[in-house]
């Protein structure tokens, strides 16, 4: 028996990953990003074996930044305490200058330090591009892979620190970028894929979750070819017809990136599109179906379909369902029975998130009555005399569900001095 390759990734991970790699491609052309090397922690060429004072900084931001054929004055390097920035460091542009602020205390930590550098010359090169539809927040870290600095960016994504708190001991975890190791060890596996190289034996010195993902990303795509970036046919530039047949395709990616499309216009969905979306409401792929209940609430009318697919959301398993169909309940309240018993059922639940799409949905369908917000004096009190942290999300409730949320609380907590204060500092706050 043959059993079909699997992704080290969700197909929403993927969908990102691919389509920000697909937006490098069109903007540098696949012959311009063949041509870097692959860097690796121990990589002498670096210097990072001497980084141990700022000036050692300095000149690695020099060596970096010729790798990325870059003007190394452009980059400047700011040194800071903890303090000065927060647990992290830092990009920032001024008056057409990248600004890379490394904090002191992190100098020990060679590979982060160098790996920041990099997101700060990638960050650079996307400002200088020609082509306006390149976000440097969100492609910087591809830009640093595709110039080989994939696998120190993986061995430098998640750092741990322990340290005395007093007299506790006390530890912390971190995370440098927005990619794990996971995920740019498939990104790394599409690039390898789209170079038409193989997998290269590099592979087996990279961390191990990143040494997984780019095996496994590797197999899933030479066998299945179930790849959006294409050289020839940019994904990005799906036309009408293009985005309808993939909604039928047999890769997941495909179906959602379809709906992902929509609307194709305006802020509602047209009747195709409606037809369509209601098609992959049972999709078997999770992030499919995720997508398509999203777009319930862009439906044009009630339709009898629309309501169904609305109420089994509100059953789902997953929240990401529920959540979407309650904010749908909002715009297509009127033709679902019994709507407020399940709205209601919702504010005396322990989820946030759902929480606050049930009272939205109420105040949208005029539903809110004394009954609820009395449910959610009584929980906003109870959170703030155990401090679990609720408060400012049931503040956030009260102010959908009421019109005048401040003069509400302060009257339910009129006998009781401290929590009127507590509450009207949530008040200010929010």
């Amino acid at each position: 028996m043959f059993f079909a390759p699997k992704l080290p990734i969700t197909t929403y991970e993927k969908v990102v990953i691919e389509t920000e790699i697909q937006r490098l491609m069109d903007g540098f052309g696949v012959e311009h990003l063949r041509k870097q090397r692959v860097l690796f922690p121990d990589d002498s060429g670096l210097g990072l074996q001497s980084l141990s004072q700022e000036q050692d900084v300095v000149e690695l931001r020099n060596r970096i930044a010729a790798i990325f054929g870059v003007d190394e004055n452009v980059v400047d390097v700011e040194f800071g305490e903890v303090d000065d920035w927060g647990f992290e460091t830092a990009i920032r542009h001024d008056d057409g200058r990248v600004i890379s602020q490394v904090r002191k205390d992190m100098l020990h930590d060679r590979v982060r330090v160098a790996t920041h550098l990099a997101a700060s010359c990638s960050s650079h090169v996307l400002r200088e591009s020609s082509h306006a539809d390149i976000v440097c927040e969100s492609l910087r870290e591809y830009v640093a892979m595709w110039y080989g600095f994939g696998p120190m960016m993986a061995d430098a994504s998640v750092r741990t620190s322990q340290f005395m708190n007093g007299g506790w001991d006390q530890w912390s975890i971190s995370r440098l970028g927005l990619l794990s190791a996971i995920q740019l060890g498939y990104a790394m596996a599409v690039q390898a894929y789209v170079l038409g190289d193989g997998l290269p034996q590099w592979h087996a010195n990279l961390t191990i979750d990143a040494r997984e993902s780019m095996a496994k990303g590797f197999k899933y795509l030479t066998k299945t070819t179930d790849c959006l970036v294409d050289v020839e046919n940019s994904s990005l530039l799906w036309d009408r017809a293009q985005i309808e047949q993939n909604l039928t395709s047999r890769f997941a990616s495909n179906r959602l990136v379809a709906l992902q499309r929509f609307p194709d216009s305006g802020d509602t969905l047209d009747e195709t599109e409606v037809v369509q979306t209601l098609v992959t409401i049972n999709d078997k792929d999770l992030n499919v179906r995720q997508r398509a209940y999203q777009l319930l609430e862009f439906a044009p009318s009630s339709t009898a379909e629309v309501v169904q697919a609305i109420e089994y959301g509100f059953d789902d398993p997953d929240i990401t369902i529920r959540a979407s169909s309650l904010r749908a309940s909002g715009v297509h309240g009127h033709a679902i029975e019994g709507l407020e018993f399940r709205l209601r059922r919702v504010l005396k639940s322990s989820d946030r998130e759902l929480m606050v799409h049930a009272a939205a949905s109420m105040a949208a369908n005029e539903l809110c009555d004394d009954e609820s917000l009395k449910v959610l004096l009584e929980k906003l009190k109870i959170s703030l005399v155990r401090g679990n942290g609720d408060a400012p999300t049931l503040i956030s409730v009260l102010r959908y569900v009421h019109d005048d949320c401040e003069q509400l609380v302060m009257a339910y907590f009129e006998h009781d001095e401290d929590l009127q204060n507590s509450v009207s500092h949530l008040l200010d706050d929010a």
